[in-house]
């Protein structure tokens, strides 16, 4: 019990455009309460709850050629009674 299982795990390049494409994915996905996501790394579909804990932040590092910035998102939420 308490085992981590990682279900999904995507890292690729693409333009902008299409990565805002897929977090209103996402977004859809969590106010309809199923997050569905599917990529060229493959897919995952999982029950969200009414409530789920946030965290974002923006962090930039200076580079040699110039300023590197990186946008994390962290969701975690609970569902009851799906324990294996």
């Amino acid at each position: 019990m308490g085992d981590k299982n990682k279900l999904y795990k995507c890292e690729e390049s693409r333009l902008t455009y299409n990565a805002g494409h897929l977090l209103r994915q996402i977004g859809e996905g969590l106010a309809q309460g199923r997050l569905t996501i599917a990529c060229d790394c493959g897919s995952v579909d999982v029950p969200v709850s009414n409530e789920a804990e946030i965290e974002v932040a923006v962090v930039e590092k200076a580079t040699e050629g110039g300023m590197k910035r990186k946008l994390e998102i962290e969701l975690k939420w609970f569902v009851p009674g799906e324990a294996e």
